[in-house]
Order: structure tokens, then C-alpha cells, then sequence
């Protein structure tokens, strides 16, 4: 008798075994379709989550460079009509930033718009490190730069203090001679943005929204 026929008569698989290697065989085949799906529903998720992300920075580049632009022509333009000059600014930016406001090349605050914007906070900004650095960076560079966050407390007549926190877009301004003359600059702050950028957006994200700056810095989440 040859092996062929030994093993066809003796070894016989169970009806059993065999029924039971195809249904092992069906739910690994349907465990890699599985996979294979959630893999593709993931990378589907991720490419909607990165295209809202990435419409919502453009938004915000987008404000970013809207005050600057309106910083330069102010900070070009205000001379002999500061205040109207600084109240049109505000006015066209559309409540876009919290106040704007003008020092000179010492760092001394000469106007700031509005004028109901308390006194102590522009008084604590500019003793903060962080905006003493914005005014080294301007003066060295001559360009445009902005701050890391800055938050600064106020104490009210009650005794409670409350917390402003804003991040400051400062341009240079020079004189006739072309000669560092100081800073224009204005200020943001985190929730203005979230109200007009992010919350829109947070029915579609099922996780929070962080904002950072170019340095990695959290400025927000939410």
C-alpha cells in the first residue's frame, strides 16, 4: 500500500474539524474587511478633522494680518489726527481687538484707544517681560512682530481682581528720517478669537480645539 493510500484511509478529518477551520477561516477574513474599514473610516475622520483645522488658521491668519495692515497705515498716517486716526482703526477692525495704542521709543504709552480701556492694564502690559521683549524685537528688527500670551491682573474697587489675557501684534513707527520713533500696536485676546473662529466650529470636532503660537506655546483650549 502506498503512503497516498495509507494516509486517505486512516487519517480521515472530522466533518466536525473541517466545519470548524472554515468558520475560523470566514471570522479572520472578516476581522481583516474590519480593520480594513475602520482603517479607512479613520483616515477619512482625520482628513475632514485637518481640512476644518486648517480653514479655521486660515481664519485667524487671516485677522492676524488684517490688524497689521491696519497698525501700518495707522502708524503712517496718525500724525496731527491721532485720536480720530486711532478711533477710524478701531472702528474699521470691527471688534476684532480689545484696544490699540501708541508708545514711544522708550516704551512710555502716549494714546491708547478707547479711552474707557483701563489705565492700570496698559500701565501692567507694559512692565510685563513679554511685551518688554516685543519692544526689543520691534526696535532690533524694524518688522512686525507678535507677542507670546500676556496676562496681566486688575483689582477692582471691591477688591476682587480679575485676569486679562491677550496676545499683542506690535508694528514699528519711524520719523521723518526714517529713525525708530516706537510702536503701534494692539491688542488680542484668545476668546475673541474662539468666539469668531473656533466655537463655529466645534459641533464638527468631537475633541478640543487647541490654539498655539509659532513657538508651540498653548495659548487656548477649548
Amino acid at each position: 500500500m502506498s503512503l497516498v493510500d495509507f494516509i486517505k484511509k486512516n487519517l480521515r478529518v472530522p466533518v466536525w474539524l473541517t466545519t470548524l477551520i472554515v468558520i475560523i477561516m470566514i471570522v479572520m477574513f472578516s476581522l481583516m474587511i474590519n480593520q480594513a474599514r475602520v482603517k479607512e473610516s479613520a483616515e477619512q475622520y482625520g482628513k475632514q478633522y485637518m481640512t476644518i483645522a486648517k480653514g479655521t488658521a486660515t481664519g485667524i491668519d487671516d485677522l492676524f494680518d488684517s490688524v497689521e495692515k491696519s497698525l501700518i497705515i495707522l502708524s503712517r498716517h496718525h500724525s496731527g489726527t491721532m485720536r480720530s486716526s486711532m478711533r477710524e482703526t478701531y472702528i474699521d477692525l470691527e471688534g476684532k481687538i480689545d484696544f490699540l495704542a501708541i508708545s514711544d521709543r522708550e516704551g512710555k504709552v502716549i494714546e491708547a484707544y478707547p479711552e474707557t480701556f483701563h489705565d492700570d492694564i496698559l500701565k501692567n502690559i507694559s512692565r510685563s517681560s513679554v511685551f518688554i521683549k516685543l519692544i526689543q524685537d520691534i526696535k532690533k528688527t524694524g518688522k512686525t512682530r507678535v507677542s507670546s500670551l500676556i496676562s496681566v491682573d486688575l483689582k477692582a474697587g471691591n477688591g476682587q481682581g480679575k485676569k486679562y489675557t491677550m496676545v499683542i501684534i506690535g508694528v514699528p513707527e519711524f520719523d521723518l528720517n526714517r529713525r525708530y520713533a516706537g510702536i503701534v500696536y494692539a491688542a488680542l485676546s484668545p476668546s475673541s478669537v474662539v468666539e469668531r473662529y473656533i466655537k463655529i466650529t466645534k459641533t464638527d470636532l468631537p475633541c478640543d480645539a487647541i490654539i498655539a503660537d509659532d513657538t508651540g506655546t498653548v495659548l487656548s483650549i477649548h
